[in-house]
């Protein structure tokens, strides 16, 4: 018996399935560059950069995608569903980031604009495990920080730890040695915020020669003494114990300062990186 043959399967174009996968790729690529780009650069990369790459990649993918649709012989109506692929693709990389950010990265964390996060994560990297990289991006966002500076040039004595932080050192020292005579003027006043303010300086100046622990210890007591449950008093005391040797008593002072603060305030996660620092031996600096 013979077999009828459809003259439409003679004529119709047969799909490339090779050809289809490749522009659904493309576009999935092309659109989470399309995504990318509205995301922040870390600090030490500059945007024009980023920005210019992303566009590439999304140029080159989008002409390969659509290259790749044309010749794979798909009927016309399915472009829709590949441009329906590339914008559900914009969400990909700042979905993927932001996980990363929670994961405690703090690059990621500036790439979707999650700053407060990132700078909390500089500083206790820096502070706590030395991590040059992350002083750097500190001293980048702050140029005032002699604190990051100090930890920076510790670990690493190179040309661009010099070159970023040499004024900074200098000029940081300036004003901290006009600021101590100041304070120490108004605190002999009885002005127990100045008393606190100069404690605070003598225990955590990154200037060895300045600081002075145990009057640090007197002063904020001083200061104490009028306001017993003033969280930023206690907060100095803790750091004035550190700055002793006391580690103890100065990771039971700052849990006692934490506790007395709201969950809202903002410092909260300066407090909880100090008491970080004294419960691994290590003293703070401002």
């Amino acid at each position: 018996m013979p077999v009828k043959i459809d003259a439409n399967e003679l004529t119709r174009p047969r799909i490339d399935p090779r050809l289809v996968v490749l522009a659904l790729f493309s576009s999935v690529l092309g659109g989470a560059c399309l995504g990318a780009m509205v995301l922040t650069p870390p600090p030490s990369l500059p945007k024009g950069e980023m920005v210019l790459s992303l566009v590439l990649g999304m140029t080159v993918h989008g002409i390969v995608g659509l290259y790749a649709f044309a010749r794979s012989r798909l009927p016309g109506a399915t472009f829709v569903l590949l441009a329906i692929t590339a914008c559900v693709s914009t969400s990909a990389p700042s979905v993927v980031v932001n996980a990363k950010c929670d994961a405690g990265s703090a690059i990621a964390c500036y790439s979707v604009a999650r700053g407060r996060d990132a700078i909390r994560m500089d500083r206790h990297a820096c502070l706590k495990d030395t991590d040059t990289s992350a002083c750097a991006r500190v001293v980048d966002l702050d140029p005032h920080a002699p604190a990051y500076c100090q930890t920076w040039l510790g670990v690493e004595d190179s040309k661009e730890a010099h070159l970023r932080c040499d004024h900074v050192m200098k000029s940081a020292r300036e004003d901290t040695e006009a600021r101590i005579a100041d304070l120490r003027a108004q605190a002999e006043d009885g002005d127990d915020v100045a008393s606190n303010s100069l404690a605070w300086i003598l225990a955590t100046s990154p200037f060895e020669d300045l600081r002075d622990g145990a009057m640090a210890i007197r002063l904020v007591n001083q200061a104490l003494a009028k306001k017993p449950n003033e969280s930023i008093y206690i907060d100095t005391l803790a750091a004035a114990y550190a700055e002793v040797g006391r580690w103890e008593d100065a990771v039971a002072t700052q849990e006692r300062a934490l506790g007395l603060l709201p969950d809202w305030w903002q410092s909260r996660s300066d407090y909880e990186l100090r008491l970080e620092l004294y419960r691994h031996h290590k003293p703070a600096r401002d």
